[in-house]
């Protein structure tokens, strides 16, 4: 069933022309003169699309369609070769992330770490001592020198406040020193101290420089405010209006909490969700122990929610020198990343979800750990024959072996990508992996008829970054491309079809 809104992708992705602006929707419409891609996994496109009021009516031929009722006065519009897709998905949001980033300090427009720490700073002062300050979306590579940051520089403005500020990406967060302080991680760190499923990265003197990648985050993030569920709910609204916009009618949430789950839950049994939402829960360490699904809730016929699977994370990004890579990174000859997990709570965790029928979902950066991940998997398949049925998915994939690639395809393990993080990360990769292992991280392209599918996602964090038409525009962009995220591609008002 296709649950769905009507998205044009125009230039960027078939060199079709300018699209007309999208009517009103009082009287029905009819698309016509364009390949309507009808996402049934059979491949089925058709000719003209009649909707109203949001509801697809019916597919067919433009002369099919006009002779209907609907269709006898209905406006129209020329899709002029263009493609429409029903039901765009983004494979890969954080809708906690999102929810957060309605009320949290909005630090993506930062330029420098200057400017990061001028409106920290202000919100301190607005809020007073003792108040948590809590931010998201500062991002690195819109920096002049594009390096990670130091807490201290923001520790020196902020010493009467605790300051949490996560990345764009979601993945890793900066904190300043009295937080370090609260979890006990000032000091000297040698060894670094031991996260299951994290890592606290450490400076030159073995201090904590403020940054926490993936489940280190928890050390902090258990001391926040709760935040009260009629802000939560109204906080959801606003990301939902948001994302439906984008022309988006259903995104793939990977580590869904146990709170936005049951949020989930209430609204879709009084008939409010309109967003479909697909949930993998993170049951990557102890701590989420409590989060397993007993079974997959599959989807029904216009059903709005579905916890198909589980999310495992085994590494952090490229970006904090945290992806597991199998040689070090050429920026930084003494690190290669490091497993979140060991390969053999990775096996239980796999078995476990495959026993409960659940697709598993597997974060893995690096090329050494997107290889532990094939070979778990492939493991797996040899005491579960009905494990390959699951679908497996690695998620995040930015750095794989060349030769590994076809194992994606004979191993029925379907690789996400996130072609816009890419891009923006295009900046300093070849300076942190090398030219060669740079150049490698461009093989898919070359694989993707053998790949057979991808899954693209945004990553995003924040709803503003969740745009179908720059996912789908990045995706061909390379070294060498002139790619661009096209002007042409534009959403008109959501549609659904009938059951």
């Amino acid at each position: 069933m296709i649950q769905s809104c009507l998205h044009l992708l125009a230039a960027a992705l078939l060199a079709a022309a300018e699209l007309p602006s999208t009517p009103v929707q009082e009287t029905a419409t009819l698309y016509c003169n364009g390949r309507i891609l009808l996402n049934d996994a059979r491949g089925s496109a058709a000719s003209a699309l009649l909707e109203r009021e949001g509801r697809v009516i019916a597919v067919g031929t433009l002369e099919e369609l006009a002779r209907r009722p609907e269709g006898k006065n209905a406006a129209r519009v020329d899709l002029k070769g263009a493609v429409a897709v029903p039901g765009l998905q983004d494979a890969h949001v954080s809708l906690d992330a999102m929810i957060e980033s309605q009320e949290w300090l909005d630090l993506s427009e930062c330029e420098s770490y200057a400017k990061l720490i001028e409106l920290v700073s202000a919100r301190a002062a607005q809020l007073g001592p003792g108040q948590w300050v809590l931010g998201q979306g500062w991002d690195q590579n819109k920096w002049k020198d594009h390096q990670l940051p130091h807490h201290q520089p923001l520790s020196a403005q902020t010493g009467r406040n605790p300051v949490y500020l996560e990345h764009a990406a979601g993945e890793l967060a900066l904190v300043n020193e009295l937080v370090l302080e609260q979890v006990k991680l000032d000091g000297e760190l040698d060894p670094p101290p031991r996260v299951q499923g994290g890592r606290v990265l450490v400076d030159e003197q073995h201090r904590a420089s403020g940054l926490l990648v993936q489940d280190a985050r928890r050390l902090v993030r258990a001391r926040f405010p709760p935040l009260p569920p009629e802000r939560r709910l109204k906080a959801f609204a606003a990301v939902e209006e948001a994302l439906l916009a984008e022309g988006l009618t259903c995104v793939h949430d990977h580590g869904t909490s146990p709170e936005l789950l049951k949020l989930l839950r209430d609204l879709r049994a009084k008939g409010k969700l309109t967003l479909r939402v697909v949930c993998y829960p993170e049951v990557s360490g102890d701590a989420q122990s409590g989060s397993w699904p007993s079974a997959p809730l599959f989807d029904a016929p216009l059903d709005q929610l579905s916890v198909p699977g589980v999310h495992l994370t085994l590494d952090g990004p490229v970006s904090a020198r945290s992806a597991a890579l199998l040689g070090p990174y050429a920026d930084d000859p003494r690190e290669r990343g490091m497993l979140l997990m060991d390969e053999d709570r990775l096996a239980t965790r796999l078995s476990q979800a495959t026993q409960l029928r659940l697709q598993p979902v597997i974060e893995a950066h690096g090329d050494r750990s997107a290889r532990v991940a094939l070979e778990t998997l492939q493991r797996l398949y040899a005491g579960f024959g009905t494990a390959r049925t699951l679908r497996p998915r690695i998620e995040g994939v930015q750095v794989v072996e060349p030769k590994d690639w076809p194992r994606f395809p004979e191993l029925s393990v379907l690789p996400c990508l996130q072609p816009s993080r890419w891009l923006s990360d295009l900046v300093w990769m070849e300076e942190a992996l090398g030219a060669e292992r740079f150049a490698g991280t461009q093989e898919w392209r070359q694989l993707a008829p053998d790949l057979k599918r991808l899954a693209l996602g945004s990553g995003a964090t924040d709803p503003r970054s969740a745009s179908p038409r720059h996912t789908c525009a990045s995706a061909p962009s390379g070294p060498g491309s002139s790619s661009k995220p096209s002007s042409h591609s534009r959403a008109t008002s959501g549609c659904r079809t009938p059951t």
